[in-house]
């Protein structure tokens, strides 16, 4: 359960800080100034600060495998209309880009509490600052895979790709 409580973290986080390394292509594929882009780019963490505390509430009463599945299920629809969105090539589609990135971290939030909950309801008191510092990895990791990953991919297929990324099949609860 940790393994996949931590891939779909990492998972979780290539989307909520992937989009920072769309700011280059935002510039150069729509024109954006850094300050546009970067709104842009700001707005699954947006989501994720608004939903930490709904999402340990619903942890709590229904779990966190549910949570786990729920929220990344979630966070891969959001890529999808987000990348369609960003496709329509339209003015408008930034504001619903922005919104589905919005609604992506929002859901993208549910592994943070979802995994935090496991560690202390799967492992014993001596074991969970051990599970706890694997457990936080993700966040590093999926910063690294973004950055490794998305940028590449803008740039031989575009945002509207890169945006697909982070909806790739990660492990379901």
């Amino acid at each position: 359960m940790l393994v996949i409580a931590l891939s779909v973290t990492l998972c979780a986080n290539v989307f909520i800080n992937g989009v920072a390394f769309l700011i280059p292509s935002l510039n150069s594929e729509r024109g954006l100034d850094l300050a546009h882009a970067g709104l842009i780019s700001a707005m699954p963490s947006l989501g994720m600060v608004v939903t930490l505390i709904a999402w340990g509430y619903v942890v709590d009463r229904v779990g966190e495998r549910i949570v786990l599945a729920l929220g990344s299920a979630l966070t891969a629809a959001a890529a999808f209309a987000a990348a369609a969105a960003f496709a329509a090539a339209a003015a408008q589609s930034l504001v619903a880009v922005s919104a589905f990135l919005f609604l992506g971290g929002m859901a993208a939030a549910s592994s943070n509490s979802a995994s935090g909950r496991l560690v202390v309801g799967w492992f014993a008191a001596e074991q969970r600052g051990l599970v706890m510092g694997v457990r936080q990895t993700a966040q590093p990791l999926g910063v690294g895979v973004g950055a490794l990953v998305i940028p590449r991919v803008a740039d031989y297929h575009g945002v509207s790709a890169a945006l697909l990324f982070p909806a790739m099949p990660s492990p379901r609860a």
